[in-house]
């Protein structure tokens, strides 16, 4: 898989199909891991997507970066917020020293990683963290969006907790490493529960 060829799919997507988007995730989960961090905390956003988990961060007073494959979302929807803290690269190599961040985050990044990048994916997010890494990850599959694939690293839920599990040792840190299921996440925003 081309790295080339995954920008070129979600710049499509950002420019062409998205009419003000607005993520069901992107508040909730900015106020999830607001609960659970420390104002001090330097926090990654990995697969930022428009910005609005990082801005949500941001305007609460948390130390918040963000990295995309494209920074077209951010443009398009958040443009004045594009300064020397988001940053444009994969997840699978990101640019960023060892340890760099107290937390790293994402939300609906890992399944739309492609299979061949996966593993690099998630080692990459626990190198770059010093203390914990949240991510909610959609385990399901999802028709093609505007003519897209966009769901390509689809597992059962205990294939991720393995993996994860397994990374994390493999890796010799001592982080916290919290997964959520995104369905799950969803009916506990919709109960009021985060």
């Amino acid at each position: 898989m081309n790295h080339d060829l995954e920008k070129t799919k979600y710049s499509d997507i950002w420019l062409n199909f998205h009419k003000n988007y607005k993520s069901r995730a992107a508040d909730p989960f900015a106020l999830y891991i607001a609960k659970r961090v420390l104002p001090t905390d330097k926090i990654l956003d990995v697969g930022c997507g428009d910005g609005s988990t990082a801005i949500r961060l941001r305007q609460a007073g948390f130390i918040c970066s963000g990295i995309d494959i494209t920074l077209d979302g951010l443009r398009k929807y958040n443009e004045g917020y594009i300064q020397d803290d988001f940053f444009e690269g994969t997840a699978w190599e990101l640019p960023f020293e060892d340890n760099s961040f107290d937390i790293v985050v994402s939300t609906d990044l890992l399944e739309h990683i492609p299979p061949d990048f996966i593993i690099e994916a998630i080692d990459e997010s626990i190198r770059v963290a010093k203390k914990e890494v949240y991510h909610c990850i959609a385990s399901y599959n999802e028709r093609p969006y505007c003519g897209h694939e966009v769901h390509l690293t689809v597992h059962p839920w205990d294939w991720w907790e393995d993996v994860f599990k397994r990374r994390l040792e493999m890796s010799g840190k001592d982080l916290k490493i919290k997964l959520l299921d995104r369905r799950e996440f969803d009916k506990r925003v919709q109960k009021g529960d985060i």
